[in-house]
């Protein structure tokens, strides 16, 4: 049985034209990830307003860079990682975070002047849906609020800034 199955990959690698083994698919293209080239670098946050009172003025730390292959933007936390692609497909931001309280996706159709609407497309955990809005404050900074409407509604805002270069 051994020898009647490399019998017949050898068949079959035999059908297959010269050099064709050696091909690697080319692959989707690389997005053009220009559009959020402005959160590359390292960020300093700090909580402004929260429903938690203890939580205003907590500090925060994240870093954001582009993957070696340049298909994504990866931004590190101490509470995990997310990545920002382009989906050409449905034209739409994609927002992939993991961490050690589960996973969730969203996705956005892109900024609109200074301001950047990520919607919740699915949490782990069944956590609610919510959103991520981003507003620019300069070159240098961003305050962002997540906020999650429903029955228990909550919002918390921080405002985010990074060395000039």
């Amino acid at each position: 049985m051994k020898l009647r199955s490399i019998a017949i990959s050898l068949a079959l690698a035999a059908t297959v034209p010269a050099g064709a083994s050696a091909q690697t698919p080319a692959g989707p293209p690389k997005p053009d990830l220009s559009p959020m080239a402005f959160f590359v670098g390292s960020w300093s946050c700090s909580v402004t307003d929260s429903p938690n009172p203890k939580r205003v003025g907590m500090l925060s730390k994240a870093g954001v860079v582009l993957d070696p292959g340049g298909f994504w933007l990866q931004q590190t936390t101490e509470h995990g990682t997310s990545f920002i692609t382009w989906d050409a497909k449905k034209k739409l931001w994609a927002f992939i975070g993991v961490g050690a309280a589960g996973y969730g996706v969203g996705t956005s159709p892109g900024w609109t002047g200074d301001t950047l609407v990520v919607s919740d497309a699915y949490n782990s955990g069944d956590e609610p849906l919510g959103s991520t809005t981003f507003k620019r404050v300069g070159d240098t900074a961003f305050n962002v609020t997540y906020t999650v409407p429903g029955p228990a509604p909550l919002s918390e805002t921080q405002a985010c800034t990074k060395p000039a270069s």
